[in-house]
């Protein structure tokens, strides 16, 4: 089986945040936008040469993605994302270079989903 995942132009990304010193707790909101992607996997991937597993399911095309979620720290991220003029569907969870990741949603010329990131080193 083989994954293919990649955004045809460059991502564009804004970051806005705060941090409490005393609390030592970093409090944000992240966006990130991509244009035209493609995606095709059905299945489950090891690669521990890489530090990279997957399972699950991630099939799709879309002219414009679009995520919002916000952060704690540097160790937890959740959010939701949404898809114009696309098709597809994403369901799994991941383990790659210390982060796990929950991922799920649905779009037929548009629709959406959610994500969970939490990174552990």
């Amino acid at each position: 089986m083989s994954h293919y995942s990649v955004p045809l132009c460059p991502t564009t990304r804004r970051w806005v945040g705060s941090s409490t010193p005393t609390l030592w707790i970093t409090i944000g909101l992240k966006g990130v936008a991509d244009l035209y992607s493609g995606s095709a996997f059905l299945g489950v991937m090891l690669d521990p040469k890489n530090d990279s597993y997957f399972a699950g399911l991630d099939v799709g095309v879309t002219l414009l993605t679009g995520r919002a979620g916000i952060t704690l720290g540097n160790n937890f991220e959740a959010g939701v994302y949404g898809e114009l003029l696309g098709a597809g569907a994403k369901l799994g969870i991941s383990f790659k270079n210390g982060t796990l990741e929950f991922k799920g949603g649905v779009a037929f010329l548009f629709g959406g989903g959610f994500y969970i990131r939490i990174k552990f080193w």
